[in-house]
């Protein structure tokens, strides 16, 4: 095969997330004709492999000679923030969005990385405007309804958990978390709604237990309250919240 067909096959592996595969392609490519195209998906493909050494290597050598392209610093971020460096990610994603501003993952990006510094205004900020150039990402939607729910605006949280789901009939998070607004807008019987359904999609998650049997709790349900405490405690003996739990029940009964 020449470069092009190389370049053509690997990336198709890689949109169908066959990163170690595609990487082999990707380098056949950039054997017989190195372009930056090609480096950058090299580095993305190292990303994807958790290779982060190698991924920085390339995307600094791409910017050497190529610093007006957003794409290589843009990624170049992305490998710090997975670094846990996050003023280094930033200042990345800052000149990537200087250059380009239209791109809705740079803007995401952004507000993961202020979510992370806890600053939920800025996070907020840029989450909705990687919405507004892309309406379609569940992801974005959930973090977004996150820096309301840390922002105790409730309903704003709830708006954003709901376009999550129907972006992503598959985003059990959304449903999760909608369920944790409702119970601290002290709304049990529809918080139990929601955590008894995800539940149905996902029959071993012990923190939706939890907060069922909590909800329980607040509507004065004991019989239903300890059930759910004992279906946490026969997974985890201890579970440090449902033997918390349990003693208030247990009071409660005697």
């Amino acid at each position: 095969m020449d470069s092009e067909n190389f370049f053509v096959t690997a990336e198709g592996l890689f949109l169908e997330g066959e990163y170690e595969k595609a990487l082999y392609y990707f380098k056949k490519s950039n054997e017989i004709s190195e372009t930056i195209e090609c480096l950058n998906y090299i580095g993305c493909c190292y990303i994807w492999l958790n290779d982060l050494e190698s991924a920085e290597k390339i995307f600094c050598r791409i910017l050497e000679t190529n610093s007006s392209w957003e794409r290589p610093v843009f990624n170049l971020g992305r490998v710090y923030l997975k670094l846990g460096n996050l003023n280094e990610a930033l200042q990345c994603f800052e000149k990537a969005l200087n250059i380009n501003s239209n791109e809705d993952d740079i803007n995401y990006y952004m507000g993961v990385v202020y979510y992370k510094l806890d600053k939920y205004e800025k996070a907020k900020e840029f989450y909705q405007k990687s919405i507004n150039l892309n309406g379609k990402q569940s992801e974005a939607h959930l973090n977004l309804g996150m820096c309301y729910l840390r922002l105790k605006n409730y309903e704003k949280a709830l708006e954003e958990f709901n376009n999550a789901y129907v972006n992503d009939n598959d985003c059990l998070d959304a449903i999760y978390n909608k369920g944790i607004a409702l119970i601290s807008m002290s709304r049990y019987n529809e918080a139990l709604d929601n955590l008894l359904i995800l539940l149905n999609r996902n029959p071993n998650d012990i923190e939706a237990m939890m907060d069922i049997a909590h909800c329980y709790y607040k509507i004065s349900d004991t019989v239903n309250a300890n059930v759910w405490v004992s279906k946490v405690l026969a997974i985890e003996p201890q579970h440090n919240l449902a033997n918390k739990l349990l003693k208030r029940l247990t009071s409660l009964m005697t």
